[in-house]
């Protein structure tokens, strides 16, 4: 048998090269109990969502309520808690985003009193309190509807505050939300924590409204209103929020629940920590704990604590190795034990004894600190030493004052060989008149049977590893992306597709990829499995997919042909789809029905189509345990195993700043994360012009994206005078400053990172001048125009060095003065259907594409080059031209086009990240250029932060008020959805649009919006 090992010296050094190793072993931390989940203290360093490391937790989970089996947790506390001050804080990813959502609500069944938090079906954030009335009501402006990643949502309440607003406070994600109605007057009672009132997690009081989705790191926190750097904290890697270990006391009846032990059903829903023990958070007591021959044992505080060996040598003779953990429960104390746990630290450094080797546990009882008088008040000698709990033993045991010492004592009845490797053990006690085990809460309509019913999920608000199992937020079925004409039911946390077609909710063009499915109801040849790109219609063969129907045959766009077994109720299809062989291959009950070549290129998702009758079946993307073992590198569909974005913090390279003018003078905007290379400034409350800055041209030189004047130097009405290290320096003009500072009005400023100074480039037919950020795909570029005349759209085109490495995505081009001045936009998703890749727009008109501008883009646009639009535009010789070139970034930017329906119910487009700004153009016929982004528009729908770029008063659009209401979109972990049916130059039933998009955060990291 081979067994992992790591030297005696080797663990001193990890336990020493930890930077938080100090704070491990803290007297404070102890005391508090911070150690019953060690991967929870990790979860905001290496682990917490940031660079997708491996956790150092072993084993973190969520709980999956499904609705539809009314599931829900419930308690009645026995004694009265703080009933006016308290805090409530969990991490939850929906599923049902259509109808209200609890979280939690106290109140007697039947009537209506009752204190709750929870979800309206608008997607708005609602805290309730009423006694047959409502006291206090009061909702969010947000609306939380991302069903793709993970919010915290955390509740502080204190009704004795002074001031009304500090009475009741919400925060997502960490950030303060904006909450109003009915306020909460001072002093007032809730039901929370009151004795005799049901407390219930993801029920309303009166059944009728449950929770489907995901909750994991659960606190309730009685008699304190704490805020949420107490269970959250930004990991200084991606700047996003991410889970932390709370560390403080928790009150009568405070909880935490992490839902990471499933053996049994009250395990799974016990807490974790809870004030109900008297001695578990204060004292430490007298480390009676040893641990033979490397003594690294922590005093045991009356609730949890570790001990370990490190290569511990045979015992000669007695053929022991012991680990003990102890407590001195003081002098002339009396307990009685009702029951305790045992269990290996896999969330630390793992449990590597002989797998399935007998352990023998005993509690032991002495008078003089185990020097003597030892006593086994209870033994246990049929332990199986595995990954999962050892034993749980309710035996009412009584520690009498005779024995005031008394530890857990843990030992391998035949070590394997001459040695050990790491042996880990934890434990906690339950004391008699506080909780029994798992006794905290009960349970209802939640299942650890292992099949699709299975809710003890993998799926976590943070990336990271638990032995071999990818921890993090995993992809489900997108109930914002489903089949065209037949949409799918979804249920069971997006895992259950019913009557129609679905997709997953994570797109992938690269790596090996796996999920299974199952069908729940028979049906000959109802079902369809397999990938396909965005908007692919299964059912009715539209589109680009590659799929295996249950009858047997594989189905490539609509046409059929003999593939493989036929398969029904009962079975287990898993699809492995490798994304760099360009192939897929079907497996039924494990067994590999051949490999399909030449499959739908990415992005892709995986796609199933349940005919639409009832019939049903139940996705798995690695979430639970696979039925059948993939094949080797084959990976589940999980942030933890998607590829580490080259940027992680987007705003190191493009950011959105907001500001007021003001009267004389200059304006220094300064705190920008990296050095400004284009500055796009526009006012915000004012039909004034676009301007554009840029390095390359220089200081006091702007451009009006709304217009065709000549570039202007110094501009009467204000001007960039200074580009700086963290910023830029606005200036008045010799009449006003109202393009860019005036006091009377608001600004907002897109800003991009280039490369600095520009440098001279010779790949192209003409020399340019190039300043480029290679990482994030961004170059300004200035050349002179080389043609006397117009060689036609057959002729070998005009090339210029863009310095990218990468074929553009859209290239922005300009004359600064002469000429036609057009501001000529070439966009890749712009040219489908002409084999040239001639299409051309306008950024400062409305007109859609135009297909006799740009000449053999297919040619000239390289990863080293680009070619201008025809001579009369863009080439005229000795005019001189700058042109802003974009390269898509994966998790960064993405120049994509979608089709619009119509409806509020609009399309979702997929980018790979969170989008902070968003650019939208009708191509198949006239619209303008609207803005979108999260800086103005600081919550979904984002439409009143709308702004168009052209033409200057067209619509009355260049007033952002004017906006307000319309083209609204709700801004997603991994893309974002139209909600606006009213806007033909936005989502028009069939009219086809372009968008340009960049990051807030990469999907790997991002938290729902």
């Amino acid at each position: 048998m081979s067994r992992a090992k790591i030297s005696r010296r080797d663990f001193v050094k990890s336990i020493t090269a930890m930077p938080i190793a100090a704070s491990i072993i803290s007297a404070t931390e102890k005391a508090q109990g911070a150690f019953y989940n060690m991967g929870a203290f990790w979860k905001g360093s290496a682990n917490g969502g940031g660079a997708g490391g491996g956790s150092a937790t072993g084993v973190e989970r969520s709980l999956r309520y499904r609705e539809v089996n009314s599931a829900y947790l419930s308690r009645d506390p026995s004694v009265d808690g703080n009933r006016r001050t308290f805090t409530i804080s969990a991490w939850l990813k929906r599923s049902s985003i259509a109808a209200g959502q609890t979280i939690y609500c106290a109140g007697t069944s039947g009537t209506n009193n009752y204190t709750y938090l929870g979800f309206l079906s608008t997607g708005a954030i609602r805290i309730l309190h009423r006694t047959t009335t409502n006291i206090f009501l009061l909702d969010s402006a947000d609306l939380y509807r991302d069903p793709s990643s993970w919010y915290h949502v955390h509740l502080s309440v204190d009704t004795t505050h002074g001031t009304t607003a500090s009475r009741v406070k919400l925060y997502v994600n960490g950030e303060l939300v904006a909450i109003s109605g009915t306020n909460c007057p001072q002093n007032t009672d809730t039901y929370v924590n009151t004795s005799g009132v049901t407390q219930r997690i993801c029920r309303w009081t009166n059944q009728t409204e449950y929770f489907d989705g995901y909750i994991t790191e659960y606190y309730l926190v009685d008699g304190q209103a704490l805020d949420p750097s107490s269970f959250g904290q930004t990991n200084s890697t991606t700047g996003q929020w991410v889970p932390k270990s709370y560390t403080g006391t928790y009150g009568n009846n405070g909880f935490y629940l992490n839902f990471r032990d499933e053996s049994s059903l009250l395990a799974l829903s016990g807490d974790c920590k809870s004030g109900s023990f008297s001695h578990n958070l204060t004292g430490i007591g007298t480390n009676i704990g040893n641990v033979t021959p490397y003594p690294i044992a922590n005093a045991f505080n009356g609730k949890t604590s570790k001990s370990y060996v490190v290569d511990a040598p045979y015992v000669a003779g007695s053929g022991l190795t012991y680990v003990y953990l102890g407590k001195d429960w003081g002098s002339g104390v009396t307990k009685t034990i009702t029951g305790f746990r045992v269990f290996p630290a896999n969330d630390y450094f793992g449990y590597n004894t002989a797998g399935g080797s007998a352990m023998t546990l005993k509690l032991q009882g002495s008078t003089d600190n185990f020097s003597s008088s030892i006593v086994d008040l209870y033994t246990d000698s049929s332990v199986t030493a595995s990954t999962t709990n050892i034993v749980t033993v309710t035996s009412g045991i009584v520690t009498t004052t005779a024995y005031r010492y008394h530890r857990i004592v843990l030992y391998e009845n035949s070590p394997y060989g001459g040695s050990h490797s790491v042996l880990c053990s934890e434990v906690e006690f339950y004391e008699a008149g506080s909780y029994a085990i798992g006794n905290n809460w009960q349970t209802n309509g939640i299942s650890n049977t292992a099949g699709v019913t299975y809710d003890v999920m993998y799926d976590y608000p943070a990336n990271g590893t638990s032995g071999t199992q990818p921890v993090g937020n995993y992809a489900v079925f997108n109930p914002l992306d489903k089949a065209p004409s037949f949409p799918a039911t979804l249920s069971n946390g997006n895992l259950t597709c019913t009557s129609g077609g679905a997709y997953s909710s994570v797109y992938i063009s690269s790596g090996k990829w796996v999920c299974e499915f199952s069908p729940s109801v028979a049906g000959v040849d109802q079902y369809i499995f397999g990938i396909g790109q965005q908007g692919a219609n299964i059912a009715t063969g539209a589109g680009n997919y590659t799929c295996y129907r249950s009858g047997g045959n594989k189905e490539i766009n609509g046409s059929g042909s003999a593939y493989g077994a036929s398969w029904a109720v009962g079975n287990t299809v898993r699809c492995e789809y490798n994304a760099d062989g360009n192939s897929l291959e079907f497996f039924v009950n494990n067994v590999s029905q051949g490999t399909i070549s030449s499959v739908t290129p990415g992005p892709v998702v995986f796609v199933i189509y349940c005919g639409n009758t009832g019939k049903a079946g139940d996705i798995n993307f690695g979430q639970r345990p696979f039925v059948n073992s993939p094949t080797a590198g084959f990976r589940a569909l999980c942030t933890a195993n998607l590829p580490d974005p080259v940027i992680k913090k987007p705003n190191q390279h493009f950011d959105v700043i907001t500001r007021s003018g003001v009267a004389s003078g200059t304006y220094t905007q300064t705190g920008i994360a990296f050095a400004p290379d284009f500055v796009w400034v526009k006012s915000r409350n004012g039909a004034y012009n676009h301007n554009l800055f840029d390095v390359v041209r220089g200081v006091g030189k702007s451009l009006r994206s709304d217009g065709t004047i000549a570039e202007q130097t110094n501009d009467n009405n204000g001007y960039l005078s200074a580009f700086t290290s963290d910023g830029y320096t606005l200036t008045n003009g010799s009449t006003s400053g109202l393009l860019v500072k005036d006091s009377s009005y608001t600004y907002v400023d897109w800003l991009w990172k280039a490369g600095g100074t520009a440098v001279a480039n010779n790949s192209g037919s003409i020399s340019s001048q190039v300043s480029a950020n290679v990482n994030a795909g961004f170059s300004v570029v200035t050349y002179t125009g080389s043609r006397s005349s117009d060689p036609g759209p057959s002729a070998v085109p005009t090339t210029i060095g863009h310095g990218l490495n990468a074929k553009p995505a859209m290239v922005i081009t300009r004359a600064l003065s002469g000429g036609t001045i057009y501001w000529n936009v070439w966009h890749q998703s712009a040219q489908s259907g002409d084999a040239l890749q001639g299409y051309q727009l306008w950024l400062h008109l409305t007109n859609g594409r135009n297909l006799s501008g740009w000449q053999r883009a297919d040619t000239g646009m390289t990863s080293t080059t680009f070619c201008p639009a025809r001579y009369n535009y863009d080439d005229i010789l000795g005019v001189n031209y700058v042109a802003y070139c974009f390269a898509e970034v994966s998790g960064f930017s993405m120049f994509g086009s979608y089709t619009g329906n119509g409806s509020a119910d609009g399309p979702f487009v997929w980018c790979g990240f969170r989008p902070k700004y968003v650019m939208v153009k009708r191509i198949d016929s006239a619209g303008g250029w609207f803005v979108l982004d999260t800086v103005r528009g600081t919550y979904n729908p984002l439409g009143n932060s709308g702004v168009s770029t052209s033409p200057l008063n067209a619509e009355n659009t260049n007033n952002e008020a004017a906006l307000a209401g319309s083209y609204a979109q709700d801004f997603l972990a991994n893309g974002f959805k139209l909600r606006d049916n009213t806007a033909p130059s936005y989502n028009a039933s069939g009219g086809t649009y372009i968008f340009i998009a960049f990051a807030e955060a990469p999907f790997k990291y991002a938290r729902a919006r």
